[in-house]
């Protein structure tokens, strides 16, 4: 009960804005920033009406699919790359997070003074703590190690939920008593370091709770140092917000200071790179910067104005990843500076801090949408035709379009991209296998229609999970030189042939489809029904299709939201 009048009234709460002056699902085999959202109604809808869910369906998963919120067969709310867990505290102020030493993850509560732990599934356990907990990070101790921005103090907080805090020495400047302890990242020389953005100081706490503190060479008020994180020299890095410089630290407490090109850039936190750089959000200059060990500095403009840029974190594809506060979205760059932005399914979520879990995904707090959310990170894929995906023609302009718009009351979903060029000039190109995987499903699919083979491929992605690959209208194997053509059971590689595009029915003009699944292949699934189109209904719309089609729209994700090396 206590959940469903939650979500009611998650309905009717509005979207308040934000200031930069403090840190602030999955179904079977998924102080001060901004204030709460108003979620879709069709979510709360669902739940209040007691839409029944799997024995192991986490019953506070929130995702999306669509732009709405809708129930597969079994019951599982659908399922895609977002899928947010609901904090139990209302407006509880999700601000810090990281990857915990126990395989779960760890979030600060900055209004509500708790600490929290998901499991990857999305339970969650709320510890209460006496003081407002801020930024967190995992401790070379195996415990967590959090700021206490206004009290002034460390906490640490162990596997088991029990807390302790350590009082900084010293207070701020202009006798301020709290130091403003901003942002904390374990050091090279197993300590504990972090920035006091009112003491405009660099701190070190030992696991025992000896302080060393550090004075920044400039003091510029109002704000001093806030993020910092270990870089690949040896060094701590952080920025200066005020003075909108980065600082290196020795672990002897020697500093270097590295002016940024554009006054009131306002970096905010940052991250190493996979590229031996170090890279930073800019929150005023609406830039990411990068800056390399001996202080060369390159910037990068988001394309979305005002983005509220905010939290950093290295993901498991070797992108940088940063949450937008203000738009709600996340983005990513490359190591060669392209910037790509998703947003997130949810109005008002206000995405504060990013990390990078056990599992390979991106984790990251939603201040606004008070959530835990996980974005299923894929690795690079190849792009499965020569060329990239704006040298093709998708059908209906996108990917998840309604096949069948009438099929028995209710729609067809189709939930993949059928590729084609003019006059048909896609037939007989090249398809490649998208990465590294096993040929799980190949066969003719003809069924009245000319069709081709589906080839379906299964691969594993950083986290171990299981994902697929699909494709539609090949050249038949008896059609294709087996040197060239894969058959079922084969090991492929990243970028090899498996087959060419095939001529479809009289009528239909040649293409490829090519769908991305994000759970392991499913022998109950038919080989048609790989094809993704999908029944949201006991639809017959023909004879060759009389039976349900039992493939659901909640594990398949947009490809051209997936990252290609092409």
């Amino acid at each position: 009960m206590q959940m469903k009048v939650f979500l009611y009234r998650l309905l009717v709460r509005a979207i308040a804005t934000t200031t930069p002056s403090h840190s602030h699902a999955q179904c079977h085999p998924v102080e001060n920033r901004c204030a709460l959202f108003a979620t879709t109604a069709f979510a709360a809808l669902l739940f209040l009406l007691g839409v029944p869910g799997r024995g192991n369906c986490a019953p506070q998963a929130r995702s999306t699919y669509d732009n709405v919120v809708i129930a597969s067969a079994d019951g599982c709310v659908a399922q895609r790359q977002f899928t947010e867990f609901p904090i139990p505290t209302a407006a509880s102020g999700a601000d810090g997070i990281t990857a915990g030493p126990d395989g779960g993850m760890w979030f600060t509560e900055a209004v509500t003074n708790k600490i929290g732990r998901s499991s990857l599934e999305g339970s969650i356990t709320e510890y209460s703590d006496d003081d407002v907990p801020n930024a967190i990070t995992a401790g070379p101790d195996g415990n967590l190690w959090f700021t206490v921005n206004r009290g002034n103090k460390i906490g640490r907080i162990t596997t088991s939920g029990q807390i302790s805090v350590f009082p900084i020495p010293s207070g701020g400047q202009g006798g301020n008593p709290s130091s403003g302890p901003a942002r904390i990242a374990t050091g090279p020389d197993g300590a504990l370091w972090f920035t006091e953005q009112s003491g405009f100081k660099i701190g070190r706490i030992t696991t025992s709770g000896v302080f060393s503190e550090y004075p920044v060479l400039t003091l510029t008020p109002p704000y001093g140092p806030y993020g910092i994180t270990a870089g690949p020299d040896g060094n701590l890095w952080f920025t200066e917000m005020t003075t909108a410089q980065i600082g290196r630290i020795t672990p002897s407490g020697v500093i270097t200071e590295f002016p940024l090109p554009s006054p009131g850039s306002l970096p905010l936190d940052i991250t190493a790179g996979a590229d031996g750089a170090l890279w930073f959000a800019e929150y005023g200059g609406n830039r990411i910067g990068r800056i390399t060990v001996s202080g060369s500095i390159t910037e990068f403009s988001v394309p979305t104005p005002t983005a509220g840029l905010t939290g950093m974190t290295l993901g498991t594809d070797g992108n940088v990843w940063f949450t937008e506060n203000l738009v709600g979205k996340i983005g990513r760059i490359t190591p060669a500076g392209a910037i790509t932005e998703l947003e997130i399914p949810t109005p008002g979520s206000g995405p504060s801090q990013i990390t990078s879990g056990p599992d390979g995904n991106l984790w990251f707090t939603e201040y606004g949408g008070n959530a835990i959310t996980r974005f299923e990170l894929l690795p690079i894929l190849r792009w499965p035709l020569d060329g990239a995906l704006s040298d093709y023609r998708v059908a209906e302009g996108r990917w998840d379009y309604d096949w069948i718009r009438d099929c028995g009351g209710l729609p067809k979903k189709h939930v993949g991209l059928d590729l084609s060029l003019d006059a048909g000039l896609i037939l007989g190109k090249r398809v490649y296998a998208a990465f590294d995987g096993f040929i799980v499903a190949r066969q003719n699919v003809q069924s009245g229609l000319k069709w081709g083979d589906v080839v379906v491929v299964e691969h594993l992605d950083a986290g171990g999970n299981r994902f697929t690959t699909a494709y539609l209208h090949i050249a038949s194997n008896k059609k294709l030189n087996p040197r060239t053509t894969k058959k079922e059971g084969t090991h492929v590689n990243k970028g090899q042939m498996i087959g060419e595009v095939a001529q479809v029915s009289d009528g239909i003009n040649p293409h490829l489809h090519f769908s991305i699944r994000r759970a392991p292949f499913d022998t109950n699934i038919s080989l048609r029904g790989a094809l993704p189109f999908v029944d949201e209904g006991d639809c017959h719309c023909t004879d060759d299709r009389r039976h349900r089609d039992p493939v659901f729209p909640e594990f398949f994700i947009d490809p051209s939201l997936t990252f290609y090396d092409w």
